[in-house]
């Protein structure tokens, strides 16, 4: 009886599963039709990498807003927005995140290579300035290194340093710290359960950017590059040391003030000195009333930011 009880249970949790699976598949192919129309795709290799080209009119030197771990186009909208005012922007999906397709760019330097790519499928022939948020700091160095002619400044908004590691040694994996958050994130994304949540809560999106990045982050294939982004960390974090700093280069890096007796705050701040450290045009710049999540939200800081993006766009312009 206990053993037929169980055979019954077992067959209908797989045909739950097996219904939210195609249910979840359904939804974003609705998704696909819904909110692609008007979006720009380029393709580089065998991806299809969807991107943002504003302001293409104005001069200066293009500026490449990459979006941090887990971001896409929409997560830069406000920044490109304002950037993009007076110079040229460039947003994009990368590494196979939002609605982007076909993507093998995990790695830093894959990635990089997927930037070159993008940049020559787009003629843009410019130097540009990068401009990356969070984890994106290790495209933004490494491409630097790979590609120091097409580099025109690298402008790093509160970076994740792997140097801290030799400034402040632990044991373990660094893919650990994520780990939860991807394996959850992936599970539940493949089921509807980010879908369903997004549904039950109490906020609801009005513009089509916001329900466009709804859409984005209950996607299975965008957590699906989360995951192989996140399983590369170690080889991205030794390719992001590796990576040559040109010493005439201008590499700024902005970060929110921390409590200054924190051990961690004081080895991150010495490991931002250093890089900064290693061009004759660094600059490091700390910032009050912000922390990492509001930090390219609008405000005071942000209006900052804007405008020294674009005076460098202006000033490393060629």
């Amino acid at each position: 009886m206990i053993r037929r009880s169980l055979i019954r249970f077992s067959i209908f949790a797989v045909a739950l599963v097996a219904i939210a699976l195609l249910t979840e598949f359904l939804l974003e192919a609705r998704d696909v039709a819904r909110y692609m129309p008007g979006q720009t795709f380029a393709t580089v290799g065998d991806s299809h990498i969807r991107y943002r080209l504003a302001g293409a009119d104005h001069p200066g030197a293009p500026v490449v807003i990459l979006a941090g771990m887990n971001g896409v186009i929409e997560q830069a909208d406000a920044l490109q927005s304002a950037v993009s005012s007076e110079v040229p922007s460039l947003t994009y999906d990368r590494a196979g995140y939002g609605f982007s397709q076909g993507s093998a760019a995990h790695t830093a330097e894959e990635q990089a290579a997927e930037l070159a790519g993008l940049l020559q499928a787009l003629k843009i022939e410019k130097p540009v300035v990068i401009v990356s948020y969070s984890a994106s700091a290790e495209l933004a160095r490494v491409f630097a290194g790979l590609y120091p002619k097409r580099t025109a400044g690298i402008y790093l908004i509160d970076p994740p340093m792997p140097e801290i590691d030799k400034l402040m040694p632990h044991p373990g994996d660094p893919r650990s710290y994520y780990m939860r958050y991807v394996v959850s994130a992936l599970l539940e994304s493949s089921v509807g359960l980010i879908r369903l949540k997004q549904w039950l809560s109490s906020r609801s999106p009005q513009s089509l950017v916001e329900q466009r990045a709804d859409a984005v982050l209950a996607r299975r294939p965008h957590y699906w590059a989360l995951a192989k982004e996140w399983y590369a960390t170690p080889v991205s974090a030794r390719q992001t040391i590796d990576a040559a700093v040109p010493p005439a280069l201008p590499v700024e890096v902005v970060y929110p003030k921390r409590i200054p007796e924190d051990d961690v705050a004081i080895a991150m701040t010495n490991a931002y000195s250093g890089l900064v450290a290693r061009s004759s045009r660094g600059k490091l710049t700390e910032l009050d009333h912000v922390d990492h999540s509001t930090i390219i939200k609008s405000g005071h800081v942000f209006g900052q930011m804007v405008e020294r993006i674009k005076r460098l766009s202006q000033e490393t312009s060629s």
